[in-house]
């Protein structure tokens, strides 16, 4: 799929991930499975 690095683990940075997923017809995300990260819990039902 890729690799994406950055500085923090913003909600800029996880929106910036899945639009270029969205980018690479990616249709659905359906399960998640994160540690906690403040930006991506934040990204959650933002419509793209």
């Amino acid at each position: 799929m890729g690799l994406w690095l950055g500085k923090n683990e913003s909600y800029a940075f996880w929106v910036g991930v899945l639009i270029d997923l969205k980018a690479r017809v990616v249709g659905d995300i359906l399960i998640t499975v994160t540690d906690n990260l403040n930006g991506f819990t934040e990204t959650r039902g933002t419509n793209l």
